[in-house]
């Protein structure tokens, strides 16, 4: 049965890519989570050292009918991992790249600096800017328990650079019509990694995956029909 991995957004985890990983049956749900993060530093040192310890570790791993869905961070991480199976003759047979660019194509008034924003901007940034919503009581308590993970996960973002393209791998490159962290034009910075990209747009924010998974899986579809 072809397989889904799923790699989630910064500060996420892969349960949260399931709604999405339903809408897309029969593919089988493989969810992909980074390591946690018990204070700065720790690792991974980087979205390719990730992907070569991971892949390491799967190495008997087919993933000829593999299809990659990653978002944000994971988007990054989807590719890095379509990349280096090309490199190792064991190409993905596709790869979603949802709301995610390198790190250097987002644009600078949505950034936040994992590394000197104090605990209440990065609050304020990952509600205000990324959920464009107003936070709870709840939210606040919550956000102290994964704010680690969402420092690091973010420096691994702002620091990644691919090294070098795609060229057998079939790609989508998903969008958001809302989105400020990552909006629709930004989707020009992936043109020296891959080969003829297929786009499109979801409907929503930043966290169009969340907010409508069917509308969301509704265009993964259309492209592997295409």
């Amino acid at each position: 049965m072809t397989e889904l991995y799923c790699y989630p957004h910064s500060g996420g985890l892969a349960h949260q890519l399931r709604p999405l990983a339903r809408e897309l049956a029969p593919l089988t749900f493989r969810g992909v989570d980074y390591p946690r993060a018990q204070a700065w530093g720790s690792p991974p040192g980087s979205v390719r050292e990730f992907v070569a310890d991971r892949l390491r570790s799967q190495d008997a791993t087919d993933f000829g009918e593999a299809f990659l869905y990653g978002h944000s961070l994971g988007g990054l991480v989807a590719f890095e991992t379509a990349l280096q199976l090309e490199r190792r003759g064991t190409p993905a047979a596709g790869v979603v790249i949802a709301a995610g660019v390198p790190g250097d194509g987002v644009p600078r008034p949505t950034r936040t600096d994992a590394r000197t924003c104090t605990d209440d901007e990065l609050f304020d940034w990952s509600f205000g800017t990324v959920r464009d919503r107003l936070p709870t009581p709840a939210d606040r308590e919550v956000f102290a328990a994964f704010a680690p993970r969402l420092r690091r996960d973010l420096r691994l973002y702002g620091s990644y650079r691919p090294d070098g393209r795609l060229a057998r791998t079939p790609a989508l490159l998903l969008v958001g019509t809302d989105d400020t962290v990552c909006p629709p034009g930004a989707w020009e910075h992936w043109a020296p990694y891959l080969t003829r990209p297929a786009r499109a747009e979801v409907k929503g924010g930043h966290m169009f995956h969340l907010d409508d998974p069917a509308a969301t899986a509704a265009a993964v579809r259309d492209w592997r029909a295409a």
